[in-house]
C-alpha cells in the first residue's frame, strides 16, 4: 500500500514532501511492534512526544525496520516528536531538544525529521519567550539535527508571531484536534494562506460520531467504514490525519482511503461550524 505525499512549502529544503496520513503512537501498548507493522503496511510518518514516553521505542521500530528494508531511504520515513511546550526559553529548549535527540539516537536514529512544540503555553512576556524557543530550535535545523519545525495546538494569534517577527524558518505544520464537530475554520484559513499544513489528531474522535446520520450516509454511499469516512473528510479538508491504532487490521483500514474522495459539498455538509466538541484540551486560546 503506497501512501501519497504532499509538499511542505515552508520546509528549509525545497522539494520536501510528507505522507498525507501518519500513525500516532499516543498511549500505544506496544510501540516498537506497532511502528514496525505500520511500516510493513506502507506508513512512513510516526508521531510521538516527550509526554508519550515512547520516543526511543518509536525510533527503534523505524531504525530496525530500515535495516531490514535497505531499499527504503531514511529520509522517506518521518520520525516526529514534540517538546512539551514553549516554557523552556532559549537555554531550556536547547536542553529539551538534546534530550529528544538522545532518545532518538538510543533508538537508532541520528536526527529528528520534525520537532514540534506541543502547545503555545509559556511564561510572560509570552510572544518574546515563544520566539526565544523558536530561535533555539532553528539552530538545531542549521546544524542538521532537525529536518523541519512545527507547532501543535497553536491558535491564529500564535501563528502570526512567526510572520510578525519574520523568523528564518516558519512552521511547516500546525497539529490540532479537528473533526467535523470541531473544525477551527479560522486556523484552517490562516494556515492555508501561509502554507502551513494542518495535521489532525484524534480524527476518529474515539468513535463518538460513527452513528451520525451524515457519516452513515456517506459510509453507505462509498461502501466504507465510518472511520474511513472521517479520515477521508480530514484529507479532503486539506489536513494530514494521524489516527492511532496498535492493531494491524485497523492500521490497514485507516489507510485504505485513497480509492474514493468526498465531494466539496459533502465535506462542507458533514461539518458543523457551530459545534465545539473537544476530547482533550484547547491550548489555542493560551495567552
Amino acid at each position: 500500500m503506497a501512501i501519497p505525499t504532499r509538499a511542505l512549502k515552508n520546509a528549509p529544503k525545497a522539494g520536501t514532501v510528507i505522507p498525507v496520513i501518519g500513525l500516532g503512537v499516543y498511549s500505544s501498548n506496544s510501540t516498537t511492534k506497532s511502528v514496525t507493522e505500520a511500516l510493513n503496511l506502507g506508513y512512513r510518518l510516526f508521531d510521538t512526544a516527550n509526554e508519550y514516553q515512547n520516543e526511543t521505542d518509536t525510533a527503534k521500530g523505524i531504525s530496525e525496520w530500515l535495516k531490514s528494508n535497505p531499499n527504503v531511504k531514511r529520509e522517506d520515513v518521518w520520525y516526529c516528536t514534540k517538546i512539551d511546550d514553549a516554557r523552556g526559553g532559549y537555554e531550556g529548549t536547547k536542553s529539551r531538544v538534546e534530550e529528544a535527540l538522545t532518545k532518538a539516537k538510543v533508538g537508532g536514529l541520528d536526527y529528528i525529521d520534525m520537532l514540534i512544540i506541543h502547545a503555545p503555553y509559556t511564561a510572560p512576556p509570552h510572544t518574546e519567550t515563544r520566539m526565544k524557543v523558536w530561535k533555539a530550535l532553528s539552530e538545531f535545523v542549521d546544524d542538521g539535527k532537525i529536518r523541519t519545525l512545527a507547532v501543535s495546538n497553536y491558535g491564529v494569534k500564535h501563528l502570526k508571531e512567526f510572520w510578525d517577527a519574520d523568523t528564518k524558518y516558519k512552521p511547516v505544520l500546525n497539529q490540532i484536534e479537528s473533526s467535523p464537530w470541531n473544525v477551527h475554520q479560522d486556523i484552517h484559513d490562516y494556515c492555508n494562506e501561509h502554507d502551513i499544513v494542518v495535521e489532525q489528531y484524534s480524527p476518529l474522535i474515539r468513535g463518538k460520531k460513527f452513528d451520525e446520520p451524515g457519516v452513515q450516509s456517506l459510509a453507505k454511499k462509498y461502501n466504507k467504514t465510518p472511520a474511513q469516512i472521517l479520515i477521508r473528510w480530514g484529507i479532503d479538508k486539506g489536513m494530514l490525519p494521524i489516527p492511532k491504532s496498535d492493531q494491524p487490521q485497523r492500521q490497514k483500514s485507516n489507510a485504505d482511503v485513497f480509492d474514493f474522495k468526498l465531494t466539496p459539498d459533502e465535506v462542507t455538509a458533514l461539518q458543523d461550524l457551530d459545534s465545539y466538541l473537544y476530547l482533550e484540551w484547547d491550548p489555542t486560546v493560551a495567552p
